[in-house]
Parts: C-alpha cells; sequence; structure tokens
C-alpha cells in the first residue's frame, strides 16, 4: 500500500504540489488526470525521490521512502518515463536485462535468475519474438512495450507510467492498455497511470485521481469524476458524457 500524507513540493520558489493526501490500495489502477502544469508529473517524481524539495510523508508499505536507498525503493518502484529514447543502441533483450540493475552491484555480471526475470519480463510484454531486435529498429508501440517489459523486470510490485500511450496510434495505444489491465488483473500489480487521455483513464482505472492547481481536485471511481460537471471544474472546459458501448464506463467528448 502507499501512503502518501500532505505532499508538498517546490520547484526552485514555485509551490508545485499542495498537500496531496491519498492512498494506494496494493493491486490497484490509479490514474492520474489534470490540465498542464497540474503537477501530475511532479506527483510521480516525489514517489520515485527524484525532486529534492519536498515536504510530507510518502510511505510503502509502512515504510517511509526517506528511509530506502536508491536500489530498495528500485524493488519497490518500477518506472516508465513519458519519452523513451529511439537511439538506444542496444537490443531489446540486453535493455530489459538492465532493469535488473537494483538487484545486484554494479559490478557483478547479470546471473541466470536476472537473465530468467528478463525472458518473464519480455513474454508479460509480449514482445519475446523482438529479444534480439536493436531497440532503435522497434516502431513507437514496440520500443514502449520494450520499455515496460524493463520495468517489469524490475519485479516491483508496483509500476508507475507517465503518459505512456501520448505518441501512439490508435491500435498501439489500445494494445499498451491492454497489456496493463491484463498486468494488474494476473500480476497483482499496483500501477499508477498519469494520463492526459481522459477516456484512457476512464476505461482502464479503478480510481481516477484529478489534480488542478497542484490540488486534489477530486478523487474517486471512473463513475464520479467522469461528468460533465467534474470534468468542468477540473479543466474550465465543456464535455459530453457517453456511455461506452461494451464496458459501460463513462466517455468524454468535447462539446462544440
Amino acid at each position: 500500500m502507499i501512503e502518501v500524507r500532505d505532499l508538498t513540493c517546490w520547484r526552485g520558489e514555485r509551490q508545485i504540489l499542495r498537500g496531496l493526501s491519498l492512498t494506494v490500495a496494493d493491486g490497484e489502477f490509479l490514474a492520474v488526470i489534470g490540465p498542464n502544469g497540474a503537477g501530475k508529473t511532479t506527483f510521480l517524481k516525489c514517489l520515485l525521490q527524484l525532486v529534492p524539495n519536498w515536504q510530507g510523508e510518502i510511505l510503502l508499505a509502512g515504510q517511509s521512502i526517506r528511509d530506502l536507498s536508491t536500489r530498495q525503493l528500485a524493488r519497490q518502484l518500477a518506472y516508465v518515463p513519458q519519452i523513451p529514447r529511439s537511439d538506444t543502441p542496444y537490443s531489446v533483450h540486453e535493455f530489459v536485462l538492465m532493469g535488473r540493475y537494483a538487484c545486484h552491484s554494479p559490478l557483478t555480471a547479470p546471473g541466470h535468475g536476472d537473465r530468467m526475470a528478463a525472458e518473464r519480463a519480455l513474454a508479460l510484454a509480449g514482445i519475446g519474438d523482438l529479444a534480439e531486435r536493436s531497440l532503435d529498429t522497434l516502431s513507437g508501440g514496440e520500443r514502449q512495450k520494450a520499455y515496460i517489459a524493463a520495468a517489469l523486470a524490475q519485479e516491483a510490485p508496483v509500476l508507475l507510467l507517465d503518459e505512456p500511450s501520448s505518441q501512439l496510434d490508435p491500435r498501439h495505444r489500445h494494445e499498451v492498455g491492454m497489456l496493463l489491465r491484463r498486468l494488474q488483473a494476473e500480476q497483482g500489480l499496483t500501477i499508477i497511470l498519469i494520463s492526459h487521455d481522459l477516456n484512457e483513464a476512464s476505461l482502464l482505472a479503478d480510481r481516477i485521481l484529478a489534480l488542478r492547481d497542484g490540488q486534489v481536485a477530486q478523487l474517486g471511481p471512473p463513475s464520479q469524476i467522469m461528468t460533465s460537471d467534474e470534468l468542468g471544474r477540473i479543466f474550465a472546459a465543456r464535455f459530453v458524457l457517453v456511455q461506452h458501448p461494451d464496458s459501460g464506463r463513462p466517455v468524454a467528448l468535447p462539446e462544440e
């Protein structure tokens, strides 16, 4: 379980996050939405201890992240960044194997257990057939799955993703979304997803955290957040809501 208590963060003299408090249950899928500058990515970076100026408490299974080393934190949280690099000169298997860095010292060569973990991660991400391909030859969707596989190789119980489908075409966006849902259901992963796509958040997540001006604007299931009134308050825009024909979940369309 992740507990965030009164999280406040600054960038220089600017306050980015203002008193965030929430709990994420084990195995939960939480999507984080909000306007540009609302503090979504900063929230993830605070969980990862990648920003220096924050106050409050962040607990993983009851333990403060301030008491964890970088490697200890990496055994708990795996991170998929916003824009994967396309010029990394490694094979997919080599790249995914690098995700095992938290499990041994820098001077220790990967062992049999590391290679097995990398192979499992490739299989979970559905890209075992790409293992010998160079990462810089992959399509955007394939590359994103490789980055997810590298995160899975850490074997951490929590997966953090910063807009993993933002540059993907509809087919690969759907594939990545279904992969995340499968990882939650079959592997029991806790997933925190930053998304600018309201419908992606609604269709995938158990709950949605909406941020505005660095504060919690709303937190609840998609049915509670995805209403014209709530979205209008969060984004200062007008939306029409319809039900998805298969899932019945709310889908937002901009009002003409």
